[in-house]
């Protein structure tokens, strides 16, 4: 199973939560996962007020929505596209 997380723009802590820096912020993050033909992953911030959403098309093994909102949302939808494009897991249609 392909992991849509695994891009260079997170860094996986020893508690099993996410971090990503936004210039010069670190913003951590907890994960929910949902399975089904898509699986949805909710990365809720701890420490600011940003959720971002993650959909990931199993049979095509590919992200197909990326949408954040809240604490600098538009630069970490952007960080997280661009991180995904180049490890080849975007959709791009």
């Amino acid at each position: 199973m392909i992991d849509p997380l695994n891009c260079d723009v997170f860094k996986r802590l020893t508690d099993g939560r996410l971090m990503i820096e936004v210039q010069g912020i670190r913003i951590f993050l907890k994960e929910e996962q949902t399975f089904g033909m898509v699986r949805d992953l909710t990365l809720k911030s701890t420490n600011y007020n940003l959720m971002c959403r993650i959909v990931f098309d199993e049979k095509k093994e590919k992200v197909i929505i990326v949408s954040c909102k809240g604490f600098k949302s538009d630069i970490v939808k952007a960080m997280i596209e661009e991180s995904m494009k180049r490890s080849g897991l975007l959709y791009v249609s």
